[in-house]
């Protein structure tokens, strides 16, 4: 887990170094075990800051470069199958970290190797003698990468704020509208012009005086696999042990949920946190869950002052609005936890997996909704204008699909995306690396294109799951509604708390 910043200058624009080894020292919240840099005459500047998970040896600190100097490269995430990667590789490794898995399995595979990944991350992999960029981020796009590209400059970074601090941008007043009806900007883009944001699943290539070349290496496709529920369970089971994958000791978040009960019970960790305010939380839920299951449950409550503090935090560090309130709350509890705590897994994901928004999908299912603009009434977070580019991404997604097949796309493809940047953003504000073994491609592929019966029904969603913990005696988690944590006031609506929190963050920024 790390923080990427790379510059790349053109036409005999000289960098300025000290100003980049700032910026990189700013950005040392997402790595504060290692803070390095690799420079090549006046025009190359690539800066890594490294939380040390997987070989916490120093010689795997990055940038990391090729025994034969050729290839540099910078690596935020966790590939969990990288052992078995080694095998087919077959080179003679230096060290034990994934980094060096994909340094070699590029070396010999070139970009096919990113679709042999199995786990989330974000690359930038510099050719010293094609002088040549190579960027891709994970088919969810779990681990965030950002760039910004003209004439003078190509910028890459694991955070948008290290990018404004490089070069002038201005506010995207499209991307306002959008967060503020959608909570996030369009795909691609962010609230600046001209930074964007790498697409999930994406490779892109940069060469001098060339315009980039973009290529998608994987789509999502219906499993033609008859379905069990046993299968389901045994690929779940299967992913939460591959992301305990870690030579430090990970720890588990447990709240009143079905999702993070899952999680606790199949990676049988014994350390778990939760959190909420003081007159709001799931503890009495967790504690029975915890009670259960052995684990040492670690309440962490946030009061009205410090959940002022963290936004305020948020947003100076950020330099962008907040995506969703809970942002603040994950902080909190990352915060929390002890230095030597760098892991921790979570539940996201398996709404998306499991048609965990029942109200909306029951009413997709029955007709209720029945076309785009019934949608974006019932999806829409304000009354804000819908941006054209925005109607025409939902308008493009929507074509040849029934209404719940339209639906689940967009709840993968942008929802999804929506909570894995905020669990990303507030996660490593902290210095904590938050896994999601739910978001997987095994787990998705088999359940992609399911019928609707087969995951839930109003009032009882993620049936799979709920049948798994009925089984082991979870029923006061199945039997308890979810607490949802909009704004620090619970007596609000869902759309009276998100403005608040919306106007909040103009006044902070």
């Amino acid at each position: 887990m790390c923080g990427i910043f790379c510059i790349k200058s053109f036409n005999n624009h000289k960098l300025h170094f000290p100003k980049y080894q700032d910026i990189l020292k700013n950005q040392s919240y997402r790595g504060p075990d290692a803070t390095k840099f690799y420079i090549d005459g006046e025009s190359i500047f690539l800066g890594h800051n490294r939380l040390r998970i997987v070989d916490l040896n120093s010689n795997a600190d990055q940038p990391f470069v090729s025994k034969d100097k050729r290839y540099v490269i910078l690596f935020n995430g966790e590939i969990y199958n990288h052992k078995n990667l080694r095998k087919k590789i077959g080179s003679n490794f230096l060290t034990e970290s994934d980094t060096e898995t994909i340094l070699y399995g590029y070396e010999k595979y070139g970009e096919t190797i990113f679709e042999m990944l199995d786990g989330m991350f974000a690359v930038v992999i510099y050719d010293t003698q094609e002088d040549t960029f190579v960027i891709a981020r994970d088919y969810f796009g779990i681990k965030p990468l950002y760039y910004y590209h003209d004439k003078n400059y190509l910028i890459l970074s694991s955070d948008i704020a290290s990018i404004s601090k490089s070069v002038q941008t201005e506010i995207d007043t499209d991307s306002i509208l959008e967060w503020k009806t959608f909570r996030s900007p369009l795909p691609g883009k962010t609230f600046y012009k001209n930074i964007h944001s790498l697409k999930p699943g994406t490779i892109k290539l940069f060469q001098k005086n060339t315009k980039p070349k973009t290529k998608y290496f994987w789509n999502l496709e219906p499993s033609n696999l008859c379905f069990s529920e046993l299968d389901i369970i045994d690929l779940l089971s299967e992913s939460i042990s591959n992301h305990l994958m870690t030579d430090t000791l990970p720890v588990t978040l447990l709240s009143g949920g079905i999702d993070s009960s899952i999680v606790a019970i199949f990676s049988g960790i014994k350390q778990a946190y939760s959190v909420g305010f003081e007159n709001l939380n799931e503890f009495f839920i967790a504690e029975q869950s915890a009670k259960l299951l052995g684990i040492d449950l670690k309440k962490v409550t946030i009061n009205q002052d410090e959940y002022s503090s963290v936004f305020e935090k948020l947003i100076r560090l950020k330099k962008a609005p907040l995506l969703v309130p809970n942002e603040i709350l994950i902080h909190k509890i990352s915060s929390s936890m002890p230095e030597s705590t760098k892991v921790f897994l979570t539940g996201e994901g398996a709404d998306e997996l499991f048609f965990g928004y029942d109200q909306i999908f029951s009413d997709v299912n029955h007709g209720i909704i029945g076309n785009l603009d019934q949608f974006i009434q019932r999806y829409r977070y304000s009354e804000t204008r819908v941006t054209d580019r925005f109607y025409n991404y939902l308008t493009k997604m929507k074509e040849n699909k029934s209404m719940i097949e339209f639906l689940e796309d967009f709840f993968i493809f942008f929802h999804l995306g929506v909570l894995l940047d905020r669990m990303d953003f507030s996660s490593m504000s902290a210095s904590k690396e938050a896994r999601v073994p739910f978001v997987t491609k095994k787990l998705f592929n088999y359940m992609y294109r399911r019928p609707y019966s087969l995951r839930g029904s109003l009032n009882a969603p993620k049936k799979i799951l709920r049948k798994e913990l009925l089984g082991r005696g979870f029923e006061h988690v199945t039997n308890q509604k979810k607490i949802g944590f909009t704004t620090f006031n619970p007596n609000l609506s869902r759309a009276e708390g998100y403005q608040t929190f919306q106007e909040q963050c103009e006044k902070l920024l």
